[in-house]
């Protein structure tokens, strides 16, 4: 099985009104958000929840159930390479993962997010193990509209998992969604 997944860990600079909300989650305004290397948001304001935290529980979750990790593939962006390295304490980076340059996708770029995605998702790993993909939500959305048509899955909350059978030649089922919370159930075995 494979299983996918999507985190955000922002890295955020300077951190000066930053404001708590509920536990686990704050509000930094007027801040500079580097989404990746050399690209940057100035003067934004975004929501942050733990996802620090997440991470590490879910990676302590598989763990916990004996899932059997084998290769870990991490977009090129640092809150999915960061978010692998927690969960896995390894990743390989592969841009097919990446966000396409669009704010408001249009078709043309969910069916580039399909054929970019697809290959991953459908690839068996090597035998007695799992794949795991640590990815976006656009490109996750994009590669599942050919199974959920017309609109695909947007993974949703931040940090929910699929589990998918591969079944080659750019083919896949899903079969089972974890929220983040359910690894933590988890964690505890």
């Amino acid at each position: 099985l494979l299983l996918i997944f999507s985190i955000l860990i922002a890295q955020t600079e300077p951190i000066e009104n930053l404001h708590s909300n509920k536990p686990g989650t704050w509000t930094i305004i007027n801040a500079m958000i580097h989404t990746s290397p050399n690209d940057f948001i100035k003067g934004g304001s975004i929501n942050i929840r733990d996802g620090k935290i997440e991470a590490w529980i879910i990676g302590q979750g598989i763990k916990s159930a004996r899932i059997p990790v084998g290769d870990v593939i991490s977009s090129d962006y640092c809150r999915a390479y960061n978010t692998a390295q927690l969960a896995f304490g390894k990743y390989t980076k592969n841009s097919n993962l990446n966000f396409l340059p669009c704010v408001d996708c249009t078709p043309a770029d969910y069916k580039e997010y399909a054929r970019r995605v697809s290959p991953l998702l459908s690839t068996k790993p090597a035998a007695g193990t799992n794949t795991f993909l640590v990815g976006h939500d656009d490109p996750f959305q994009g590669v599942t509209m050919g199974v959920e048509p017309p609109k695909g899955i947007y993974p949703d909350p931040m940090g929910v998992s699929y589990v998918v059978k591969p079944m080659g030649n750019g083919k896949f089922q899903l079969v089972a969604k974890l929220l983040p919370t359910q690894w933590a159930a988890l964690a505890k075995f």
